[in-house]
């Protein structure tokens, strides 16, 4: 979870280390939680694969080829076996 927000500080935050500020300070503040619930990550997860996923399939070409994984090297260097110079 992140979240921005503006407020004063007024020592209410209780952090690792002190801020040089007076109290009454305004301040904008970001807030990331260390802590994600599992529904949370599965989310990211698929926001992250899709992200990954659509440039993939923008670019995708169907080349009619139905084995090109399976025999790149042939399609690549006229063999099954990879050429080496």
């Amino acid at each position: 979870m992140i979240r921005r927000m503006k407020g004063i500080y007024q020592r209410v935050i209780h952090l690792d280390q002190p801020l040089p500020l007076p109290d009454g300070a305004h301040v904008n503040v970001t807030v990331i939680s260390t802590e994600r619930s599992r529904d949370e990550m599965q989310e990211m997860a698929e926001i992250s694969w899709d992200a990954l996923a659509q440039p993939l399939s923008d670019c995708a070409i169907d080349t009619g080829i139905t084995d090109f994984a399976r025999s790149h090297d042939r399609y690549l260097y006229g063999s099954d076996s990879l050429r080496r110079d």
